[in-house]
């Protein structure tokens, strides 16, 4: 079994020949997975199936005899496959994009600054937090424009597939006093909060 941060799927220990690329000159010799047999809470997804990219580490056992051991994560599977390592890097970058036109793109064992970067900007780095069920840093204070919002050590979590964001309470409500100050109409509608604005007060 393996759980999400929402969902969870029942499945059978496999192993097949995973590829990075059409060509299979790119390719894993040995990937373990699940093939499904139950799944809760995750019916709206639309694909053939699903890729956790959580940095939870391997056990060990998972990774030496997963058939008997449960299922290593698949950035942990990636750590440790001398196949994978002589080829490329350890790691993997995604390009989102906020418009329907330009398609967004994941790319494992390193990442292309000419193409998805703007000009002249450089990569920045940051130690990974002690969190292990998502990527995540820690930060020395929160603030919106010149207002600080927290002056405490907070864990910032970088959730490429998250719909909702989630906030310590006491930040959350400084947030949004200070976005109705702007002129956000900023309310709780239930389940979550919402907060509506013109283009202008956006820029």
């Amino acid at each position: 079994m393996l759980q999400y941060g929402k969902g969870a799927i029942l499945g059978h220990p496999s192993e097949d020949k995973g590829c990075f690329s059409k060509d299979q000159n790119s390719c894993m010799g040995k990937f373990n997975f699940l093939t499904v047999v139950k799944g809760k809470d995750l019916e709206s997804l639309k694909g053939s199936g699903l890729v956790g990219l959580a940095p939870t580490p391997a056990q060990g056992p998972d990774l030496k005899d997963p058939m008997n051991n449960g299922v290593a994560g698949f950035i942990a599977q990636m750590k440790a496959n001398h196949d994978f390592n002589d080829e490329f890097d350890q790691v993997f970058s995604i390009y989102l994009s906020n418009d329907g036109q330009t398609p967004g793109d994941i790319s494992f064992g390193g990442y292309d600054l000419d193409r998805f970067a703007k000009k002249g900007k450089e990569m920045i780095w940051a130690d990974q937090s002690a969190n292990e069920a998502y990527w995540a840093v820690n930060t020395n204070k929160v603030s919106f424009g010149k207002q600080a919002l927290s002056q405490n050590n907070q864990q910032v979590i970088f959730d490429n597939g998250m719909s909702l964001a989630m906030a310590p309470e006491k930040s959350f409500i400084a947030l949004v006093e200070n976005l109705n100050k702007f002129g956000f109409k900023c309310q709780e509608t239930m389940p979550v909060w919402s907060c509506e604005g013109n283009d202008a007060q956006y820029k």
